[in-house]
């Protein structure tokens, strides 16, 4: 969905509420869970060390529970919960600012892009989620949004994709959408950096 302006709470409602009926865009969900990439898509990795500590393991994972990587005006988040994201089968829809500036009555080409909470990781060493793209996104795929921590004791984000443009005018543009997605991937990982603190 593409709007001049940035939407209103009700246009995202009403946004939300469509995109929660609809089915992933792709076939293999939940394979960004274990690495995989379908014969038809591109898939990328970018990781990043978020500190040391217990205390850092415990306010990193607070940041990405909270979508924290993607607070700045860029991306800014929409959920139909407070905490969609530690939700499975959540429906989450982004906001993203092409061109033009954030605030009321402002123009610009903005877009509201669905996806879809598939699977949770919780575990000692490890926590994070993954979320596959719905029918309307520019491309269909998935992100895998993973902590781990090392035997050091070091915190590790990770960030796993795959996908490929879905719109037929985002495929004719497919190296600027893998360029835009890996300055996406460094985007959610300095925001999560910054919101960990450690």
């Amino acid at each position: 969905m593409f709007l001049l302006r940035p939407p209103t709470p009700a246009q995202v409602a009403a946004f939300v509420a469509r995109s929660r009926e609809q089915a992933p865009s792709y076939a293999e969900t939940g394979w960004s869970l274990d690495g995989r990439t379908p014969d038809w898509a591109r898939s990328g990795r970018h990781r990043v060390r978020v500190g040391e500590g217990e205390a850092c393991w415990e306010r990193a994972k607070a940041a990405l529970r909270g979508g924290q990587m993607f607070q700045d005006w860029v991306l800014r988040p929409h959920g139909e919960a407070s905490t969609p994201l530690s939700r499975q089968g959540a429906t989450v829809v982004l906001l993203v600012r092409h061109f033009g500036p954030w605030g009321r009555r402002k123009w610009g080409l903005y877009s509201l892009m669905t996806n879809r909470v598939l699977y949770l990781v919780d575990e000692p060493d490890r926590y994070g989620f993954g979320y596959g793209t719905l029918p309307g996104h520019l491309v269909r795929g998935e992100e895998r949004f993973l902590l781990e921590r090392d035997a050091g004791g070091a915190v590790w984000f990770d960030l796993t994709t795959f996908s490929r443009a879905a719109l037929p005018f985002s495929r004719f543009a497919q190296p600027l959408v893998g360029a835009a997605q890996r300055r996406g991937a460094r985007h959610y990982a300095r925001m999560l950096v910054r919101a960990a603190g450690c």
